[in-house]
């Protein structure tokens, strides 16, 4: 709160990537505002029938003048909330589907990377590709297509 974090939270797009908006330091200034401008916020994003309306909950992470930690049972409520949906919904197969999708993506990526390189160490080509972009003979683009068709027989449709 008061700190902007708010605004740069619905700038960043969370607001339609989040299951749950946790707002800490709830007890300072200015944490009204922002409660009620993500709450706003929400309201304007989910607009789809029978889909998971993110949950906002307030808390304050150090122990208050009242001796307790605020918002700490909502928060856990919450969390379970949207684990029943999911299961009930279904949708957490879809969930898993593109967590795992998303992670062989990035596996991918890596080896994939590794591989290369490794197939174009010593041989000076890595530094020619590097050059040629730099000077301006070539664009990345270019240069991954060509190693592709001529290290790995790939060539793009």
């Amino acid at each position: 709160p008061g700190m902007g974090d708010d605004i740069q939270a619905m700038k960043a797009g969370i607001m339609e990537i989040a299951d749950i908006i946790v707002l800490n330091k709830a007890d300072l200034d200015g944490a009204e505002r922002s409660l009620r401008q993500l709450s706003e916020a929400l309201t304007m994003a989910c607009t789809e029938e029978g889909t998971w309306v993110p949950k906002l909950i307030p808390t304050v992470s150090v122990t208050s003048k009242l001796g307790n930690i605020q918002g700490i049972s909502e928060l856990v409520s919450a969390i379970a909330d949207h684990q029943k949906y999911l299961k009930d919904s279904g949708a957490i197969d879809k969930v898993n589907f593109e967590r795992v999708e998303q992670e062989l993506g990035l596996i991918f990526k890596d080896e994939l990377q590794k591989l290369i390189f490794k197939g174009l160490k010593g041989t000076g080509k890595k530094r020619k590709y590097i050059e040629s972009i730099i000077d301006g003979e070539n664009d990345p683009y270019s240069v991954v297509e060509e190693v592709f068709d001529t290290y790995l027989g790939i060539k793009e449709s």
